[in-house]
């Protein structure tokens, strides 16, 4: 329960999928003040596993690219119209 676990969950029910989290790996790229850090998931979805990537200086957004990356992985995912957006 964190950060990561908080932004994972708003991308689950934003998008209306339930998936579960199989890996979660971080490692960093390069070093100092402005390091990148690389994120790898694996999650699981109707007995399938799905892994993603994400590359950031902010863990929480490398985090979320590397779900999103996963869930694009996804066929019921990769093929939903976007919601329209109300002004």
């Amino acid at each position: 329960d964190g950060p990561v676990a908080a932004a994972f969950s708003a991308v689950e029910t934003a998008l209306e999928i339930d998936v579960v989290l199989r890996n979660f790996d971080v490692r960093n790229v390069t070093m100092g003040e402005d390091a990148q850090g690389d994120v790898a998931v694996s999650v699981e979805y109707e007995n399938q596993e799905y892994h993603g990537n994400g590359l950031h200086t902010d863990i929480i957004e490398a985090s979320v690219r590397a779900l999103l990356q996963a869930l694009n992985r996804v066929p019921s995912v990769a093929h939903v119209e976007p919601a329209p957006v109300s002004a």
